[in-house]
């Protein structure tokens, strides 16, 4: 398979920033009365919004606080 230019560059960026690291899983964390999920880089909250663009989205979804790509794990039923 060829990946287009663009989520390449992106993927190549984020992954000479964090040496190599450039995926990040979504961590979910049981809350007091909702769900809530983090970033398995910088453990920093993700919302439900990007979550749920993740699942039904085929777009690149970066943590907004250390600006890895986020992924969901194959076991993850969020």
């Amino acid at each position: 398979h060829i990946i287009p230019g663009e989520p390449l560059q992106i993927f190549k960026r984020v992954a000479e920033t964090y040496d190599g690291e450039a995926l990040a899983l979504v961590e979910q964390q049981e809350g007091n009365k909702s769900e809530v999920y983090t970033c398995g880089g910088c453990f920093m909250g993700i919302t439900a919004e990007s979550v749920n663009l993740l699942m039904t989205k085929d777009d690149i979804i970066r943590c907004p606080n250390c600006t890895r790509i986020l992924v969901l794990g194959d076991s993850q039923e969020i």
